[in-house]
Parts: structure tokens; sequence; C-alpha cells
């Protein structure tokens, strides 16, 4: 059985700046955390709950 991961991620919709016209790339930004203890009882039980294949430990909030 396949191992699945779930990422939870939260997309913001970048702009061009001005100077990204210009030539220069804008500028890219991101982070991974952990889950926070509001984000984890969000989550149970309606997305994760005992048996699914990775622990809320082990789960990580992707900002992109």
């Amino acid at each position: 059985m396949p191992r699945r991961l779930l990422i939870v991620a939260s997309i913001a919709v970048l702009t061009v700046a001005p100077a990204a016209r210009a030539g220069q790339a804008p500028v890219f930004r991101s982070s991974i955390t952990t889950l926070t203890a509001n984000e984890r009882a969000e989550m149970t039980p309606s997305v994760w709950r005992n048996g699914c294949p990775v622990g809320l430990g082990s789960l990580r909030m992707v900002r992109v």
C-alpha cells in the first residue's frame, strides 16, 4: 500500500512588481512550519484521524 502525505498549503497570489517588468525577478517567499495546536484541532477528525499514515506531529504547514 503506498504511503500518502497530506500537505496543508496556503498559497498566496503574487503580483508582478514594477521592478519585475524591468527584468528583475519578483521576491519569492516561502516557509515551512509545524502545525499549531489550533490547526491540529481544526483538522481533527474531519481531515486527520487515528489510523492516518502520517501523524499530526509529522505534518507541516507549507506557505508559498
